[in-house]
């Protein structure tokens, strides 16, 4: 089954049941921002999806993923979730002008202690006193630089997908501070819980990128 642990396997076959039922690959397609290579019919072919910056396949209409630079690694349990929730809800929404930290966003209030955990305090940590590595971090993983905070970035985690990760940098009398912003299309996109997944996986990606995360992503 994908290579999906126990603990994962409710969550990856929902997904994978939500994407299989979709009829029409080249709407997906549009909906998603992604690519699909298949034969005229759409009956059958892959989509080609940017996530963090890095390329994946995904099989139509089997569902299965891989990673374009390296098809035979491991593809995590929670990536393959989100990709493939990604591919059944998506919408052609513009991007909006309002960014929403996670607490902002549907029912996210209730998971906001848990996401400072998982997400923000990882970042303080690993890059509150390190601006530097954050900037190469992100720039690695396709960020652009914005203006905002001590050092700013903005990606297109999935492309209807956009976050911003900002830093404030430790000193004698401040602790350093990190946040995570979503934008406003992102609820017309995915559910809550599938945004703290992503959000949790950026900043892992970021303190994997630059070395100060054991074990990689997962």
């Amino acid at each position: 089954m994908n290579d999906v642990p126990g603990n994962w396997r409710p969550a990856y076959e929902e997904a994978l049941r939500q994407f299989q039922k979709q009829p029409n690959p080249h709407r997906m397609a549009e909906n998603t921002g992604a690519s699909f290579q298949g034969d005229p019919g759409g009956e059958k072919g892959r989509f080609v999806l940017t996530y963090c910056g890095a390329d994946y396949y995904i099989s139509y209409p089997e569902g299965k993923i891989t990673a374009a630079a390296d098809e035979t690694a491991r593809v995590p349990a929670s990536v393959q979730t989100c990709i493939l929730l990604y591919m059944a809800q998506a919408v052609p929404v513009p991007k909006g002008e309002a960014w929403k930290t996670f607490k902002d966003l549907p029912q996210g209030y209730h998971h906001w202690a848990p996401f400072v955990l998982e997400a923000l305090e990882p970042l303080v940590k690993g890059f509150g006193h390190d601006l530097d590595a954050f900037a190469s971090a992100a720039e690695a993983l396709g960020g652009r630089r914005i203006a905002a905070g001590d050092q700013g970035y903005e990606f297109a985690v999935l492309p209807r997908i956009d976050l911003q990760v900002i830093l404030r940098a430790g000193d004698e009398e401040f602790p350093p501070q990190a946040n995570i912003l979503f934008n406003e299309n992102c609820v017309m996109q995915l559910d809550t819980a599938t945004l703290y997944m992503i959000g949790i996986d950026l900043s892992r990606r970021l303190l994997h990128q630059a070395r100060k995360l054991e074990g990689g992503v997962s």
